[in-house]
């Protein structure tokens, strides 16, 4: 846990020292999203780098729906739609050493801006790679283990003439 939230801190600084004098309302942009827990259904840090017209450190939240993620930074939050069913994706699973990686990728839309990404649009591609390591027990794998994945996010955004702090 402490390598991954080094990890975040170091890739944040880069993204955050790289950042340009004056900010841009639209262009390229990149989300770096970094996840890990313990068990089925808990999440211990998630964490979200920006670069772009959106740039900064911020968190990742799930929603009611589950093909509808936000991202929530000090200045304001972006809601993106990434439809599962237009996506892609493989697991794998050893149930000897209870471990398994799996991957997805897709696209997205962003539907909803507040604070200072109020009225943003924009849209793109994303990928994750992510990996459960369990406990073997008795009866075969336990779901108390750890995870972690990686998602990159890249696509483009317009925040319609609202220059990002």
């Amino acid at each position: 846990m402490r390598k991954l939230t080094l990890m975040v801190g170091l890739v944040a600084s880069l993204v955050l020292s790289a950042s340009p004098a004056s900010a841009q309302s639209s262009g390229n942009q990149r989300f770096t999203v970094i996840i890990s827990g313990r068990g089925e259904g808990t999440t211990d840090t998630a964490r979200v780098v920006a670069a772009g017209p959106i740039r900064g450190l911020g968190t990742f939240e799930e929603t009611e729906n589950p093909d509808v993620v936000r991202f929530v930074f000090p200045d304001g939050s972006i809601t993106l739609d990434a439809p599962e069913d237009e996506g892609t994706g493989s697991e794998e699973f050893n149930e000897r050493t209870c471990s398994g990686s799996f991957t997805f990728s897709g696209p997205f839309e962003i539907i909803e801006g507040t604070g200072a990404y109020h009225g943003a649009t924009g849209s793109g591609t994303f990928e994750g790679r992510g990996r459960f390591i369990g406990r073997p027990t008795a009866e075969g794998c336990s779901e108390d283990g750890f995870f972690f994945l990686v998602v990159r996010v890249k696509g483009t955004v317009d925040l319609h003439g609202q220059a990002a702090a």
